[in-house]
């Protein structure tokens, strides 16, 4: 008799346990999914953010060389002014 107890107390224990793993399995699965996603969609805006820095420092050594050279223009015509002079 105390036999088949223990039997019973422990298949039902082995099949709560069961369903309890399985059901953490599909909560991590969930996780997992979850960042993937999360992890690619990091990856894109990285590379956009990348490109956007790219471009900014494109633009600022443009415009930096333009404001150099109108400035070395400008003094050149001073310097050429003065020695007419």
């Amino acid at each position: 008799m105390k036999a088949d107890i223990f039997f019973v107390v422990s298949t039902v224990s082995v099949v709560v346990v069961s369903v309890l793993i399985i059901v953490a399995i599909l909560y991590l699965i969930g996780i997992l999914r979850d960042a993937r996603k999360l992890s690619s969609r990091v990856r894109e805006e990285g590379e956009e953010i990348v490109n956007d820095v790219g471009n900014i420092r494109k633009k600022t050594i443009t415009g930096l060389s333009r404001i150099i050279n109108s400035f070395i223009k400008k003094s050149s015509k001073k310097t050429k002014h003065e020695k007419s002079n």
